[in-house]
């Protein structure tokens, strides 16, 4: 039970990660897009 636990905390991690890694790229482009014009 407490290994399952383990692992859903694991995967909230993974998405909290991968959430962040989008919202990272999606401003890098952006305010490359700003820097563009």
């Amino acid at each position: 039970m407490s290994h399952k636990k383990r692992k859903r905390r694991a995967t909230i991690l993974w998405i909290i990660i991968s959430v962040l890694a989008i919202i990272s790229m999606v401003g890098f482009s952006v305010s490359s897009l700003f820097i563009g014009q």
